[in-house]
């Protein structure tokens, strides 16, 4: 018999960091959506990623910096720019 569970597809398209608790990488993801200036304590206190056997804390630096780093790089992205015409001049006449 088969059981559907509605959080498989997430959780199989997703990469586990920590085993222990089984923290994917989109449980951390969507917590650093969330809140971006978070550093890695906020993430492991939040989440429980590698708070039992510590395993995967070198894993889970390199992703959290990682995605820190997509992040940084959008919000640079999506900063509108509008170029200022500087050679116009004001000329002054009589009043």
């Amino acid at each position: 018999m088969f059981y559907f569970c509605r959080n498989a597809a997430v959780f199989f398209m997703s990469r586990l960091i920590c085993l222990c608790n089984r923290i994917t990488t989109n449980r951390i993801e969507n917590f650093l959506k969330k809140f971006p200036q978070a550093e890695l304590s906020d993430v492991m206190q939040s989440t429980a990623a590698s708070t039992s056997c510590g395993r995967c804390r070198r894993e889970l630096e390199s992703f959290v910096r990682q995605i820190k780093g997509k992040h940084e790089n959008k919000s640079k992205d999506s900063q509108l720019t509008i170029p200022f015409d500087y050679s116009f001049t004001i000329k002054k006449g009589p009043h």
